[in-house]
């Protein structure tokens, strides 16, 4: 029998994880491989014994048993739904009427800005996928590192819980990601989106009677007032975070007016430069929201995070 080390918990997990998926069909694929050589090689010894027997024949029934992973795990990676395209490869349009139909499916996506990816190699990552079937193309993207919603580890491209939402909307089909969403049948809505095909790729879904907006992860409002107002705002609050060691060197030096030039230089020095940082690292976000802002027009509407739902107590 197949020991507890080869439960698989990635068959299991509330959210689809290619990552995990993968790596639980690589230790599958080897073992499985590691098995059948063993058996090989022992059918063709001539010294054989009684428990050498039920050894390999207990082997023959973790093959079967791994095989059978193995299906579930390639049937998860091929209803992998396909990869985020960030940022929109064409000008955001509104699309607004009733939701015919709408399922979700739960996964966890890389919306990184280094793991933005374009309209072509979405294309050729299809393309690939119908050619060589998509369990293969999904483990060459991985080994390769052109599969941005993977990453190549945890600590390069965060993966965020997100949802891959699909539907009708008066009668044309829509898909797309946003970190959460409850939107039902019957619904009113409005949809920034870009044309493909017969039907759209949406970023983002307004429900006006509610005026709750879901977006995908890390894509919010920026809170930017003006560049002098928020270069002060930055040394205020690092001048607040070195307050703690203002006291330490006040309490070393005694020298009040010394201590508080020093914290008073650091935190013009290190206020901006952190303030820079963070616009750098959060300006694609920012970028994009307001470009979905642009065409829903969302003041007055609060955005729907994973974490305000479940504090509403529903489950995304």
């Amino acid at each position: 029998m197949i020991k507890q080390k080869y439960f698989l918990s990635s068959l299991d997990d509330e959210y689809l994880d290619l990552v995990d998926l993968l790596d639980d069909l690589s230790m599958v694929n080897s073992d499985i491989k590691f098995r059948k050589k063993s058996n090989y090689k022992y059918s063709q010894s001539e010294r054989k014994s009684k428990i050498d027997d039920d050894k390999f024949a207990s082997y023959t029934q973790a093959i079967i048993q791994l095989e059978e992973q193995k299906k579930r795990l390639e049937a998860k990676i091929d209803s992998f739904p396909p990869l985020p395209v960030l940022p929109s490869p064409e000008p955001l349009i509104k699309i607004s009427g009733t939701v015919d139909e709408i399922t979700y499916t739960k996964a966890l996506a890389c919306f990184d800005v280094g793991a933005y990816t374009t309209m072509q190699e979405q294309l050729e990552r299809k393309c690939n996928r119908d050619n060589i079937g998509t369990s293969v193309a999904m483990v060459a993207q991985v080994l390769a590192g052109s599969a941005p919603h993977v990453g190549k580890t945890d600590n390069v491209w965060q993966r965020d819980k997100s949802m891959y939402v699909q539907g009708k909307i008066d009668g044309k089909p829509f898909a797309g990601w946003v970190e959460t969403a409850d939107v039902q049948p019957g619904e009113q809505v409005m949809m920034a989106a870009v044309p493909n095909g017969d039907g759209y790729m949406i970023y983002a879904i307004a429900v006006p009677e509610k005026n709750i907006v879901y977006l995908p992860p890390k894509c919010r409002r920026s809170k930017k007032s003006g560049i002098i107002s928020d270069n002060i705002r930055a040394i205020a609050m690092m001048h607040v975070v070195l307050s703690p060691f203002f006291i330490i060197i006040l309490f070393m030096s005694r020298g009040f007016l010394n201590s508080f030039l020093f914290i008073f230089i650091a935190s013009v020095f290190l206020g901006p430069i952190i303030k820079y940082r963070i616009d750098r690292r959060e300006g694609p976000y920012w970028a994009f929201f307001q470009k979905i802002d642009d065409v829903l027009h969302l003041d007055g509407y609060t955005p729907m995070t994973l974490w305000k739902l479940k504090k509403n107590g529903k489950r995304p």
